[in-house]
């Protein structure tokens, strides 16, 4: 047997997306390491939907921060990568079913 699957997914323009990578789970709690001033900060995030490569923030960070790729290598690495959040522009999010991605 075969079949031919067409799924409809929605525009979500402005929404504010971080990789997988960039995420923690410590004492049962979603966190992302910030770069701030002072060096790293540890920031309590929400998440809405997300895709295998990206998660939705809807709360907790900004446009324009930068987040920790990694933060396992935050104790052992003098060096941490980051990147840069932006939201997306016209294009905005287009989620698979239960899940968001950025363009």
């Amino acid at each position: 047997m075969s079949a031919e699957v067409e799924i409809t997914t929605s525009l979500r323009p402005g929404v504010l997306a971080i990789p997988t990578e960039a995420l923690a789970i410590e004492l049962g709690r979603d966190v992302c390491y910030v770069r701030g001033e002072e060096g790293l900060e540890r920031r309590e995030v929400k998440l809405g939907q997300s895709t295998r490569d990206l998660l939705e923030v809807t709360d907790g960070l900004e446009a324009g921060e930068e987040v920790v790729l990694d933060p396992a290598q935050i104790d052992s690495a003098s060096e941490v990568v980051v990147e840069t959040l932006h939201e997306p522009g016209e294009s905005g999010v287009h989620p698979p079913p239960a899940a968001t991605a950025t363009n």
